[in-house]
Parts: structure tokens; C-alpha cells; sequence
């Protein structure tokens, strides 16, 4: 099989170079999973030999997941949100099961009943100009009666505490205003399972500690975590295990009390 090398930092860029060089844009790379989005092309050139080789992981209060970036975190969550192989497409072997039932042959209208996604970048996700309509939209697309999204809403805005959030233009909030949008839209749902892709990238020290309130309240609730992140300190007494990857592969697992003896330094200082 070829490989192609293209200088370029856009998707789009990259579509109409290959459209020139009569390249398909749907390429299926022969590894076992191989499924991501890279800021430049270049990039993923390098990670092509690095794919994500993952034997068996399971989850039942939740899992925080640390490494270097490029290591196969975000891959991982789409993995378990359904993105992979529903909108990020490759070869895939193995099964990815929750509850039972293999979600990567669901469509994601089912999966999204079940499992609930914060992306890195709040803005990425957002359907709507205002924030009350944000937290329907999702309820609206499950088909629930307005009186019940109405109540879902009230009950969200209560626990997250964002009234005066409401009715508000979701250009006009700030990285962490967006970030509580982000999460409440996703709570309205109610799923069992919420992943979260390196939520805390974009935010303040202030904004951190809210997320962590609510990350918080999601795990008194009985819900199961999910977080891929760099940043590890705000999770330190919340986390109940810290699975540290490389090179798309779980190098190391840390218990709940290992975390709170703030083990996970030696994983930085010399490697998993």
C-alpha cells in the first residue's frame, strides 16, 4: 500500500490534493484500529505505524485517561461514543460493548441515549445560537413531549446551577460559560455513560474547578466517567482509576489509591 505525504493543515486542502492526484478519499488502513482527525497531515502520516492497538478495557464507575498527545485518547472515546466507525471510518476488528450490546453497530441516535459526549471544544458541538435552545435540542431529536423537555431543562439549569445562562447567545459566553452549556446540553439527556475529550484544554483555573463540581455531581448521580486529559491535578481525589497510554496502547493502570499518593508523577518523570 502507498502512502502520500501532503504539506497541509486543513481537511479541505487535503480532499482536493488528493482529488488531484486521483487518490480516494475513503482509505481503509489495514491495522487494527487507525481512526483520527490530526491537526496537520503531516501528523498522521507519522501516527499511520502507530496505530491503536488495544487488547480489552472494561469501565464501570469510569476511567481517566492520560498520555502524550497523539497517543490514542481521543481515538478511544470515539471508540465508545459511536464516532468510530460511524463518522471517523477505517478497518476495525474487536467489538465495543456497553451493556451488551456492540455499540459500533448502532447508529448513533441509539448510542446517544446511552452515552453523552463534551468535546475538547464546546463550540464544535453546538447546534443552536442560544443556550435554552441548546439544552433541548438533543430531547427534540429524541422525540420527548415539550412538557417533559421543559421539565428536563428546569431540573438541568437547577443541578448546574446556570440560570443566568439562559436565554443567553452562545457567542456571547465565555470558554468556561460554554463549557457548562456543553455539559448541561449533554445532561438533559441523562445518559448512563459521559465521555469527555480534554475538557479542561480551554479553560481557566476558576473554569477548571467548576468542571470539577460537575464532574462531581455526574458521579453522585451513579454515572460512568469517561475522560481523556492532559491536566491531572483536578481529578486527584474524583478519579478511580488513571490509565496511562502510549503509542495507542494502556501502558499503565493506577488504582484510586495510587492516584491519592499522586503516583502518577513517577509515570512523567520515567515513563509508564
Amino acid at each position: 500500500m502507498g502512502y502520500y505525504l501532503i504539506s497541509t493543515t486543513t481537511v479541505s486542502e487535503f480532499i482536493a490534493s488528493m482529488e488531484h492526484m486521483h487518490v480516494p478519499q475513503k482509505i481503509i488502513i489495514p491495522m487494527a484500529v487507525m481512526f483520527r482527525f490530526f491537526p496537520t497531515i503531516g501528523e498522521e502520516a507519522r501516527s499511520i505505524s502507530n496505530a491503536m492497538r488495544m487488547r480489552r478495557v472494561g469501565f464501570s464507575s469510569g476511567g481517566f485517561f492520560n498520555g502524550e498527545s497523539g497517543c490514542g485518547k481521543t481515538t478511544l472515546t470515539r471508540l465508545i461514543n459511536g464516532l468510530i466507525p460511524n463518522y471517523y471510518e477505517g478497518f476495525l476488528t474487536g467489538e465495543i460493548l456497553i451493556n451488551g450490546r456492540a455499540i459500533h453497530k448502532l447508529p448513533l441516535y441509539e448510542t446517544s441515549k446511552v452515552v453523552g459526549s463534551v468535546f475538547q471544544n464546546p463550540r464544535s458541538q453546538f447546534f443552536n445560537v442560544d443556550t435554552t435552545s441548546e439544552l433541548a435540542f438533543a430531547c427534540e431529536n429524541m422525540g420527548l413531549s415539550v412538557e417533559e423537555i421543559k421539565q428536563r431543562i428546569r431540573k438541568t439549569v437547577f443541578y448546574f446551577n446556570i440560570e443566568i445562562l439562559m436565554n443567553r447567545s452562545i457567542f456571547h459566553l465565555s470558554g468556561g460559560e460554554k463549557q457548562k452549556i456543553a455539559c448541561a446540553s449533554v445532561s438533559t439527556v441523562s445518559p448512563d455513560i459521559f465521555v469527555l475529550d480534554e475538557p479542561s484544554s480551554n479553560l481557566d483555573v476558576t473554569a477548571i474547578d467548576d468542571l470539577r463540581q460537575l464532574i462531581e455531581m455526574w458521579k453522585s448521580q451513579g454515572k460512568t466517567i469517561i475522560i481523556a486529559e492532559h491536566r491531572l491535578y483536578f481529578m486527584r481525589e474524583l478519579a478511580d482509576r488513571i490509565l496511562y497510554m502510549k503509542n495507542g496502547k494502556i501502558e499503565r493502570e493506577l488504582n484510586n489509591k495510587e492516584i491519592k499518593k499522586n503516583q502518577f508523577r513517577k509515570i512523567f518523570r520515567h515513563g509508564a
